[in-house]
């Protein structure tokens, strides 16, 4: 058996991954109609069939299913981060050298901290605050989403909905591929 290496937070750039975020609203994926985990019925089977393929080639969870996930939560649980960053970006001093100006600046205006500023963005409401040299996104129960600083630049953080979009799927997933491997070895095919 072979677990792939996988990054839930980590940002997709693979072709396949954008085919599944256009195909998911097609496929009928988001619907009304919800499972005991709170994913629709159509979501949760899906999951169930890539875990039974998965089991069959002896792979956990493959490529396919890490590009369906991340496209999937990318499309219907995150927050648009890009849009987010697009808008706190007034927050950042454009500076021509910002690891060295950033100091100077602060320095000669007399700045620590900015207040908060409120973001609203398709009917949500953020946060977003500057403390020196670091600039954060919080999303509405106070968790950190988004943050900026001049070593590193732009880093995503999981929000409370994607860890919990996570734990779901994985749930679903590991139950169905466990269950398609006991099938397995049932009817001696292992």
């Amino acid at each position: 058996m072979r677990i792939s290496n996988y990054s839930v937070y980590s940002t997709y750039t693979n072709k396949n991954a954008l085919n599944y975020k256009i195909n998911a609203n097609k496929t009928g994926l988001i619907d009304n109609r919800k499972s005991k985990s709170g994913l629709s019925k159509e979501l949760v089977a899906k999951i169930q069939e890539f875990a039974k393929n998965d089991a069959k080639v002896g792979d956990y969870m493959t490529p396919e299913y890490h590009n369906f996930f991340k496209a999937y939560m990318h499309k219907y649980i995150s927050p648009n981060r890009a849009a987010l960053m697009t808008k706190a970006s007034s927050l950042i001093p454009k500076l021509p050298n910002p690891k060295d100006a950033m100091e100077s600046f602060f320095r000669y205006y007399g700045i620590k901290d900015i207040a908060p500023i409120e973001i609203l963005l398709d009917g949500k409401s953020y946060s977003a605050s500057r403390k020196m040299k670091y600039v954060s996104i919080k999303d509405k129960h106070g968790d950190e989403i988004l943050s900026w600083d001049i070593n590193n630049g732009w880093l995503s953080h999981s929000s409370r909905e994607e860890k919990k979009f996570h734990r779901a799927t994985t749930n679903i997933y590991a139950e169905a591929y466990d269950a398609a491997r006991a099938e397995m070895r049932a009817n001696g095919e292992l």
